[in-house]
């Protein structure tokens, strides 16, 4: 059985990575990642982690990246 893409992203960024909206259609099919960060922050509270949310701008467009910190 698959994974499910908030699992699969949850893993993603618990080994230190960080995501964007396109990052995530492009690793896992994700198109509402904002969607899939509501239901992983809850999780991050319950360990001890930290959901961070960076705005960010990369050739005149901006967009959020997301990563975890420990709390």
């Amino acid at each position: 059985m698959k994974e499910s893409q908030t699992k699969q992203i949850y893993e993603y960024l618990k080994g230190g990575n960080k995501i964007t909206a396109l990052e995530a259609l492009r690793r896992f099919g994700c198109l509402r990642l904002s969607a899939r960060i509501y239901d992983i922050r809850k999780d991050c509270l319950a360990y001890g982690e930290c959901l961070v949310t960076r705005p960010t701008t990369q050739n005149g467009k901006k967009f959020v990246e997301y990563g975890i910190e420990k709390a």
